[in-house]
């Protein structure tokens, strides 16, 4: 993102456009079937309130990149300097969960929607190695596209989401969005953290913005809201659509671990909102995994040479791509999990955390009562702790697994009869259409 001579207000605006086209990434692409079996006023409280504790956690990393100043700014360093060699490596294990996390999530998902959008019938594994390669390839050769044209990325993923929105409007059913169940409210939070996660660029953000503080906190807040307004709109348009179970519903989705575009175009039966759900996803895919896989190989780097005295460009590639490739071919259909892992045990603790204990330690040595960093410790804290609830199955809460097994282009090709759907229990049950 190239800021120089350009008006104050002008570089306000490409900066909040740059933080939200970072936001609406795969993450918002999970969010609606996590978010679907709470419903959507629990969701509107939960993204509000995990919302606010992300920007704050940005300023604070945004101040800290301020009071730096230095061109390259690196959180296991930052975190070292607070938090002693325990904190570094706290940094480095949470950055390792996001950066692999993201990847695994993207290829996967890449997968789901080329499969079953444009209805290519390849085993998994050869499209998801078809389009690592091309993603891969394009992000060590050219690793600075992304930013060159950033601008235009965002325009055309925020122009394709908005079509989506637009055309998914006619097909809500008001009633469903009255449909409220808390008891799964602890699915929606930790992908609302992946959702939120932009605070790898901030220090990108402030050397751009040459530091200023007042400028660098306005076009954070603005990309945030910007962020948060087109969530709760996609989530909104996506609940009002989508049943909570049926033969194309969020549990399937869920179950099948796929993104919320694929149900959505199998209800919409047009071939505008398929083409525009394809083009969407995958732009919203490839323009992650280059800003991140990018991000990952300058991480795996500093690590290198840092920390084990060398580095070798081959090696950086290997250990960059070579784990997220082989997990995902090992477990093919890892989309949702993967993000929800990234958000739990990565964005969570690195992103949301530690940077409050920053706040905290910087506040007492001020001589001043870290109210507002201790309640939003609590809320990450509280993020944590439902990921762990869900691991354990220490609240055995699971939404039903009638739909598990089912595929969504064997029903399409059976027209609009009932559909014979294998469940848990009974593996021959006859569902009815719950659109």
């Amino acid at each position: 993102m190239k800021t120089e001579n350009k008006p104050v207000l002008l570089l306000i605006l490409l900066t909040a456009f740059f933080i939200t086209g970072n936001l609406v990434g795969a993450g918002i692409l999970g969010l609606p079937i996590q978010a679907g079996f709470t419903g959507f006023l629990p969701f509107l409280l939960a993204v509000t309130v995990v919302g606010g504790a992300m920007l704050y956690t940005g300023a604070v990393l945004g101040d800290e990149a301020i009071r730096s100043k230095q061109p390259k700014f690196h959180y296991p360093s930052l975190y070292q300097n607070y938090l002693g060699t325990a904190g570094k490596w706290v940094a480095v294990a949470a950055a390792l969960v996001i950066y692999y996390g993201f990847i695994i999530a993207y290829l996967s998902g890449a997968t789901a929607v080329i499969e079953d959008l444009l209805r290519v019938d390849l085993p998994d594994a050869i499209v998801t190695i078809i389009f690592f390669v091309l993603v891969t390839a394009l992000t060590i050769m050219n690793p600075r596209v992304l930013r060159d044209y950033t601008a235009l990325l965002v325009v055309l993923l925020l122009t394709s989401l908005g079509i989506l929105v637009f055309m998914a409007e006619k097909h809500v059913v008001p009633g469903r969005l009255s449909y409220i169940d808390w008891r799964f409210i602890h699915l929606t939070v930790p992908i609302l953290v992946t959702a939120f996660s932009f605070h790898v660029i901030i220090p990108n953000i402030a050397k751009d913005l040459k530091w200023r503080k007042a400028t660098i906190m306005m076009a954070l807040f603005l990309g945030v809201l910007l962020g948060y307004a087109i969530t709760v709109l996609w989530v909104q348009v996506s609940l009002g659509v989508l049943p909570v179970e049926g033969t194309i519903s969020i549990t399937s989705a869920y179950y099948n671990n796929v993104p919320s575009t694929i149900p959505l175009s199998k209800i919409i039966k047009s071939a505008i909102f398929l083409n525009f759900s394809l083009f969407f996803a995958l732009l919203a895919i490839a323009t992650s995994y280059l800003t991140n896989g990018y991000g990952l190989m300058e991480f795996i780097d500093d690590l290198l040479t840092n920390y084990f005295k060398r580095s070798n460009k081959l090696l950086v590639i290997a250990l960059s791509f070579g784990p997220p490739l082989l997990l995902t071919l090992l477990y093919p259909k890892i989309f949702l999990v993967a993000l929800d892992y990234v958000g739990a045990f990565g964005v969570a603790v690195l992103f949301g955390i530690l940077p409050c204990m920053i706040a905290i330690i910087r506040a007492r040595s001020s001589g001043k009562v870290p109210i507002l960093a201790a309640v939003v410790l609590l809320i990450f804290i509280a993020v944590l702790g439902f990921k762990i609830v869900k691991e354990t199955r220490i609240v055995k809460v699971q939404p039903g697994k009638r739909y598990v097994r089912y595929n969504f282009d064997h029903y399409i090709s059976r027209s609009e009869k009932p559909s014979t759907v294998p469940t848990e229990h009974n593996p021959g049950a006859r569902v009815q259409d719950n659109q």
